[in-house]
């Protein structure tokens, strides 16, 4: 049996193409989460006659975060990826660009700082001030760049806020960004709070990740603190998990929860027996109540900054 989490975010934003399709392996996460764009499609495929595939209905009304299981007794993972992406585009390390701002903005602004940095009187960098002047870049597009590595970002205390490599100059910032800055729509897909600590799940350049604000403090800090590939991504499963106990069943279940892999014995299949039941049956019981929830994220406003973030590949 194999499982996967589709996640699909709907921006209902045209001028920008940043609708998103994550798939994530629920049986393992040691290899990298998927991402794609939809490429216009604004629900997710459905279970077609004649397949084994089983899902959890999951509709899509609007702009919003939506999610979804698929499973398969038969296909393989990459089957079931296959069928739960048709016709969508894979992005991967692509995903970010273009994301929160429309590329010709970024282009614009990353040869703006260039060219600053060109007529800086000194060799660290150039204040963020001088650019929000030229009304040619945002916070949010300098943000995106310095997590790919055009340069890096630097608070005026020597805080490093992105991957710094050697001889590369700096935007310089008088605070940590505001997270209502770094992610989509500024807010928080889906949050929960805790005795204390707060736990969100946002969308952050393109990509899904969990970020902790520990109290009494107003830092998110990022679960991954890094934009180098998208491996061990059970954190998130755990996020979703905790909000739909179906989800972290299935995931036990599949990971070997005891159950009879194949269909009933000959003796339970005469007596109409339900005592044991098959994986098969477990998983689709789990799908449909899973089906009979809400299954579109609650977004919530978030305050507070964004801690330090190791990001984008080095060049």
């Amino acid at each position: 049996m194999h499982c996967l989490l589709a996640i699909l975010l709907l921006t209902g934003n045209e001028a920008i193409r940043n609708d998103r399709l994550a798939i994530m392996n629920l049986g393992r996460t040691n290899e990298n989460y998927q991402i794609y764009d939809p490429r216009g499609k604004q629900q997710f495929r459905g279970v077609e006659s004649g397949s084994d595939v089983m899902m959890a209905t999951s509709h899509t009304v609007g702009p919003g975060t939506y999610l979804t299981v698929y499973c398969s007794p038969s296909q393989s993972f990459e089957e079931l990826k296959d069928y739960a992406t048709e016709g969508a585009e894979p992005l991967q390390n692509l995903s970010g660009l273009g994301f929160h701002q429309d590329i010709a903005e970024e282009v614009d602004c990353l040869n703006t700082i260039q060219q600053r940095f060109k007529l800086a009187w000194n060799r660290i960098g150039i204040h963020i001030n001088e650019l929000l002047n030229t009304k040619r870049c945002s916070k949010s597009a300098i943000y995106s760049l310095g997590l790919r590595n055009e340069f890096y970002i630097m608070s005026v205390i020597g805080e490093t806020l992105t991957l710094h490599n050697k001889n590369q100059m700096a935007v310089i910032t008088d605070n940590r960004y505001d997270m209502s800055d770094v992610v989509l729509n500024g807010k928080l897909a889906c949050r929960l709070k805790y005795p204390s600590y707060d736990r969100g799940l946002a969308w952050h350049q393109g990509y899904l990740n969990i970020f902790q604000k520990q109290y009494p403090k107003n830092v998110w800090y990022p679960m991954k603190r890094t934009m180098q590939g998208l491996a061990d991504y059970a954190y998130i499963i755990d996020f979703i998990g905790n909000l739909y106990v179906e989800i972290d069943l299935i995931r036990d279940k599949i990971l070997g929860g005891g159950l009879v892999p194949g269909p009933p014995s000959m003796s339970y299949r005469s007596f109409g027996s339900s005592k044991y039941p098959t994986l098969q049956q477990t998983i689709q019981e789990l799908l449909q109540k899973l089906g009979d929830k809400n299954l579109r994220l609650v977004e919530s406003d978030v305050e507070g900054s964004i801690g330090p973030f190791v990001g984008g590949e080095k060049r």
